[in-house]
């Protein structure tokens, strides 16, 4: 599917695949294309996911995200499908208007919102492979906590609200590289911290001073577009969350620039 432009005229860039775990069993995978429309300037993330809920349903997600070079969004779609259950999501971003257009459609429910902000946002998706753009959308400085406003959907099947942001930060843990093992193969990724955070300052500060324990994501990210190649959770309590942990692990990722 592209949005705004044939797939005749996009140029495939990578390809990959990633396990989703939850302690030792694997549940999900996710599969994934990026491409690249070179007259338009835009990147086009497709991501289909497979898995099975803990009822034994099959769930599946489609999602596809276009992105301007300068990472600036143009269109958002997501499709999942669950049981008798379905619903679908699409963003558009007007940059002249700075307008964000939502739409959803369920099978017994369906809603709009519209919103404006600055062109420096970034959607967020049921997808691993596009879990990490948001990184894109300022200047990282690699010695503090970076935070960032992230546009969110809440909806699953029904309409309940529009999109609403969410803050997150980010912060990158070590100056050097870390080593991964992936297959046979070992790569080298930079280590972050992930976890939500309040956009009201107050909050933030209040939140710093009493030290409070969060749970967060540890990401290992490739030099490639942000797509991680880990993503473990875990808190302080570490321990005590390690048989339920689930972690997302590239299968593998193919750069296919040279071939094109």
């Amino acid at each position: 599917m592209s949005y705004f432009g044939g797939p005749d005229k996009l140029v495939k860039q990578f390809r990959g695949c990633f396990d989703y775990y939850r302690g030792n069993e694997l549940y999900c995978e996710e599969n994934f294309d990026v491409l690249y429309h070179p007259q338009s300037q835009y990147y086009q993330f497709d991501s289909k996911i497979i898995g099975r809920v803990k009822t034994g349903e099959m769930l599946s997600i489609n999602v596809v995200y276009e992105i301007t070079d300068k990472f600036i969004p143009r269109m958002a779609y997501v499709s999942k499908t669950l049981g008798n259950q379905s619903s679908t999501e699409l963003f558009t971003f007007d940059q002249k208007t700075s307008t964000l257009n939502y739409e959803f459609k369920g099978v017994d429910s369906e809603g709009s919102a519209q919103l404006n902000t600055n062109y420096k946002f970034h959607i967020s998706l049921p997808s691993a492979v596009t879990s990490m753009l948001f990184m894109k959308t300022r200047k990282f400085n690699n010695t503090s906590k970076n935070n960032y406003s992230v546009l969110s959907s809440y909806n699953q099947w029904s309409f309940e609200k529009g999109p609403e942001f969410q803050g997150l930060s980010l912060e990158r843990i070590g100056a050097n590289k870390d080593q991964l093992t992936i297959g046979d193969s070992k790569i080298q990724s930079f280590k972050y911290k992930l976890c939500k955070e309040s956009l009201d300052a107050a909050s933030t500060m209040m939140s710093n001073k009493r030290q409070e324990k969060k749970a967060y994501l540890l990401v290992y990210i490739s030099g490639h577009l942000t797509i991680p190649y880990k993503i473990v959770t875990t808190s302080d309590r570490a321990e005590e969350m390690r048989a339920e942990q689930s972690r997302i692990m590239i299968r593998y990722l193919n750069d296919l620039r040279e071939s094109n």
